[in-house]
C-alpha cells in the first residue's frame, strides 16, 4: 500500500510529519482489520467533488475527510475561503446523507458567527 505524496516545502514541520505519520499508521490498520483501500476512498469523493462543485479538492481537505472517516483527532487552520468545510461533506456525499452535511456546514456557521462577536 503506497501513500499519497507528502505535501512539502515551509508548511511541513515536526507536526506535520507525525499527523502525516499517524494517519499512514491509521490506513494500514484499516487496510489490516477491513481491507480499507486509501487510494479507492480518496478517489470517489473527489470525483464527486467535481462533478458536484466543478472542482477537485486539496489533498489536505481529502487528508482531513480521510482523518474524520479513520477516527483520528485533526485539526484544520487555514484562512477565509480555503474549504474548511469541505472535508465534513465529501464522505456524506458518498452515503447520500446530504442533511447531515447541511446541518454541519450551518452549525460551523453558527460557531463562527459566536465567535467574531467575542
Amino acid at each position: 500500500m503506497s501513500a499519497p505524496p507528502r505535501p512539502t516545502g515551509p508548511t511541513r514541520s515536526k507536526y506535520h510529519e507525525r499527523s502525516y505519520t499517524l494517519l499512514e499508521a491509521a490506513r494500514k490498520k484499516a487496510h489490516e482489520k477491513k481491507n480499507y483501500d486509501f487510494a479507492t476512498t480518496r478517489d470517489k469523493p473527489s470525483q464527486e467533488c467535481v462533478k458536484r462543485l466543478g472542482f477537485a479538492p486539496y489533498p489536505e481537505q481529502l487528508d482531513l475527510a480521510e482523518c474524520m472517516l479513520l477516527g483520528l483527532n485533526a485539526t484544520s487552520i487555514a484562512g477565509t475561503g480555503w474549504g474548511k468545510t469541505l472535508p465534513f461533506v465529501q464522505f456524506q456525499w458518498k452515503s447520500g446523507g446530504a442533511r447531515c452535511a447541511n446541518e454541519v456546514t450551518f452549525r460551523i456557521q453558527i460557531a463562527s458567527r459566536r465567535e467574531a462577536r467575542c
